[in-house]
């Protein structure tokens, strides 16, 4: 229990460090270091963690957000998975808020059979959005 504990508050204290860095970066304009907090944002996700859903909401570019989800329909159609997955994971970097995102890198997940993306992306399209009738 003491270990979970512990891991729960490094994963609560990289959460603040990248939302604090991401909040310098936008004051200094410099994209490239933003995305890479965005991706450990999404790393922390995907590891388990429940990030802050108000704080995601205040960071979400959907422009950028469905470019790559296009990129990884189109990687679908293909039968590209692993590329499919990689674009939603990148999608949901810009907007970990949007439940049709998680459900759509679950699907190609499960083509990919990749199961730890499996069950991150479930239990992410509860949290985003408990009622969707997608699950």
């Amino acid at each position: 229990m003491a270990q979970a504990e512990c891991l729960l508050e490094r994963f609560a204290d990289a959460e603040a460090t990248c939302r604090k860095g991401m909040a310098l970066e936008q004051v200094k304009g410099d994209a490239k270091q933003a995305a890479m907090l965005r991706t450990q944002l999404q790393a922390l996700r995907d590891a388990g963690h429940r990030t802050d859903i108000e704080q995601d909401r205040m960071i979400v570019n959907v422009e950028e957000a469905q470019r790559e989800k296009a990129v990884g329909n189109s990687d679908f159609q293909g039968k590209r998975w692993g590329d499919a997955v990689a674009h939603f994971t990148s999608a949901l970097e810009f907007d970990p808020t949007d439940h049709i995102l998680w459900s759509n890198r679950h699907a190609r997940a499960c083509r990919e059979r990749a199961h730890s993306r499996r069950t991150e992306s479930l239990m992410w399209i509860y949290v985003v959005d408990a009622g969707s009738p997608r699950i």
